[in-house]
């Protein structure tokens, strides 16, 4: 799912753009199960590129970093509030029941806390947690994802794309003008790379066969455009982000 579409832009003053709370002690209040008010018996962190994801039993709290990487930003409070409440909406069309909503972390007395404080530091992207052994990248190491669970997840998938109602504020990023801003974008942040990590015959290989293939597929585009084939929808699924538990189907975006 696409949380970049609404390219709002977010000026940060310079009183949020100041960290309210260092990151460590952000990161150790989360670890501490103390912390929450379920109070599970231990609580797990795993890392994604953007976000803190925390792991108490039968929750997930999921704090995003203080990183701005071009194509996301959320350096600012306000852009983490954002997106974490973007994240939310856009999840909960395919997983309503795992997206419970955005908590904010406060400052009160000194002390970090859910509830409600005198300075509100972070937010919190708040989910139930899925059983590990039903998504689908270990059943597959298993050898037991049949046609039967491939068939439920194209059905939900079909009924999900055909709701979507094109939009002309989603339409236009089906236009190459629209998908070059974020092909330009990584050749803009990797040109530093060229010599280092990857060779510069071959990094202009890549800029020559992406213009290449704008041009040769100018009108593929096109049709898709006028045949309103460009809609909000997932576009970023991977096998990881599918679980397939006996009785639900949940298919959500990291």
């Amino acid at each position: 799912m696409d949380h970049g579409l609404d390219m709002r832009d977010f000026s940060a003053g310079p009183m949020e753009q100041r960290n309210l709370v260092a990151e460590g002690e952000l990161i150790a209040f989360l670890l501490n199960p103390e912390s929450y008010p379920h109070r599970p018996k231990r609580v797990y962190l795993v890392q994604t590129h953007a976000s803190y994801v925390f792991l108490g039993f039968p929750y997930v709290y999921k704090v995003k970093k203080k990183v701005n990487f071009g194509f996301l930003d959320f350096s600012g409070l306000e852009n983490r509030r954002y997106y974490s409440e973007r994240e939310v909406i856009l999840n909960r069309r395919l997983c309503p029941e795992i997206y419970l909503g955005v908590i904010p972390i406060s400052i009160r007395a000194g002390k970090l806390t859910f509830e409600e404080g005198e300075k509100i530091v972070d937010y919190a992207v708040k989910m139930r947690k899925l059983q590990d052994r039903y998504f689908m990248l270990r059943l597959l190491r298993r050898d037991q994802v049949t046609t039967r669970d491939l068939d439920r997840i194209v059905s939900k998938l079909k009924d999900f794309y055909e709701a979507e109602t094109p939009k002309q504020k989603i339409t236009k990023w089906g236009r190459i003008e629209k998908l070059k801003i974020s092909t330009d974008e990584n050749f803009d942040q990797t040109r530093v790379f060229v010599g280092v990590a990857i060779s510069r015959a071959a990094f202009e290989a890549i800029v020559f066969y992406t213009a290449a293939f704008y041009a040769r597929n100018a009108e593929l585009f096109n049709s898709r455009v006028r045949g309103h084939r460009i809609r909000d929808c997932h576009g970023d699924l991977h096998l990881e982000h599918i679980h397939l538990a006996p009785k639900a189907l949940s298919i959500y975006d990291v």
